[in-house]
């Protein structure tokens, strides 16, 4: 049997690694970029975050979210 993940699991790590992604880029707004930043400042940061963490989910799997889970703790 494989372990190759297939187009569905690629797109449900991509995704939560997105998420995770713009919740960790909310948070880089909030705490890291001034208050007045412009739109496009805070934007290019979340997309940027996104784009970087689903890809990350998506090539290293679980061993990315452990981790992540090792970076938190």
């Amino acid at each position: 049997m494989s372990n190759i993940p297939d187009r569905f699991e690629n797109s449900l790590r991509f995704g939560c690694g997105g998420i995770f992604g713009a919740g960790v880029g909310m948070i880089v707004w909030l705490q890291v970029l001034p208050l007045d930043s412009s739109a496009y400042t805070v934007l290019t940061c979340i997309v940027l975050l996104v784009a970087v963490s689903g890809s990350l989910a998506v090539r290293f799997g679980d061993r990315y979210w452990e981790a992540i889970g090792n970076w938190l703790r």
